[in-house]
C-alpha cells in the first residue's frame, strides 16, 4: 500500500493490482509510452515559471496530449475506474481517530467525493501508476515527479 497526499488530503491505495490487471493497464496506456518521459513532470508540476519554461512545458505536453486523445474512452474509463477503485481516504473526526473510506462507488461508476476534480483525479491515477507500474515505464534521471523527484513507473 502507498499513501500519497493530493491538494492537502491523505489517500492510500487499499491494495496493489494484480498482475492481470497491471498488464492491461500498461496494454492501454502503450500509445503514451513513446512520449511518456517527456510528459511525466509537465503533466504534473505546477505552471512553468518563465517563458522559456513554458515553452518547453508545451513542447512537452503537446505530443502527449495528442496521443492521450486518440485512446479510446472505454480504455481511458477501464484505466481510471480500476486506478480509483483501489484508493481509499482518510478522514478524522468524532474522537474515533483516522477512518479510511472509498473513494470510488463501483455500482454508481463514479467517484464519492464531489471535490475530487480533474487535476485531483489524475494526480491520484498517477499514484496508483506508479504504484503498479513502477519499473515497466522508466523515466530518464534528469525528469521528476510533481515533487522534483526522479521517478520510475515500473512494477
Amino acid at each position: 500500500m502507498a499513501d500519497f497526499e493530493v491538494d492537502g488530503v491523505h489517500y492510500r491505495t487499499k491494495l496493489r493490482l494484480n498482475a492481470r490487471q497491471q498488464f492491461h493497464i500498461a496494454r492501454r496506456l502503450a500509445p503514451l509510452l513513446a512520449h511518456f518521459p517527456l510528459a511525466v513532470a509537465p503533466v504534473l508540476d505546477n505552471a512553468p515559471q518563465d517563458a522559456e519554461a513554458a515553452v518547453q512545458h508545451e513542447a512537452a505536453l503537446t505530443p502527449f496530449a495528442e496521443a492521450l486523445a486518440r485512446i479510446p474512452d472505454q480504455d481511458c474509463d477501464y484505466v481510471l475506474d480500476l486506478c480509483m477503485s483501489v484508493v481509499q481516504r482518510s478522514h478524522s473526526g468524532n474522537g474515533q481517530g483516522v477512518t479510511w473510506a472509498d473513494i470510488w462507488n463501483p455500482r454508481a461508476g463514479r467517484l464519492m467525493y464531489d471535490d475530487i476534480a480533474l487535476p485531483a483525479m489524475i494526480r491520484i491515477a498517477y499514484a496508483v501508476l506508479e504504484e503498479n507500474l513502477s519499473g515497466f515505464f522508466v523515466t530518464p534521471p534528469n525528469v521528476g515527479t510533481a515533487t522534483g523527484t526522479p521517478t520510475s513507473m515500473a512494477p
